[in-house]
């Protein structure tokens, strides 16, 4: 199990990782810059877009195992396979 904790602000995801994971491996995170080659400032846009709010108001994302999206840690928008890279290619797709 993992969860990928974005940091908006910077456009780092941080990867956690299970316990069992963590016993095996002696990691508990890892620093990448993408998730299915979304950025975090794109999945930022995309998810205030759809969610009628301002970029600034999306302060935390996390994408779990299963691919589920939720921002400030609450709120669902769905699963990782429906974003795509930029906010154009989303909107485009909604035509």
């Amino acid at each position: 199990m993992l969860n990928n904790l974005i940091g908006v602000n910077n456009d780092i995801y941080k990867k956690t990782f299970s316990e069992n994971q963590i016993i095996r491996t002696g990691v508990s995170h890892q620093f990448v810059t993408s998730i299915n080659g979304i950025k975090a400032e794109e999945l930022a846009k995309q998810i205030a877009f759809r969610e009628h709010k301002k970029v600034s108001q999306i302060k935390k994302i996390t994408v779990c195992y299963a691919g589920n999206v939720t921002y400030n840690d609450n709120l669902s928008v769905g699963c990782i396979e429906e974003y795509f890279a930029t906010l154009e290619d989303y909107k485009k797709n909604l035509q």
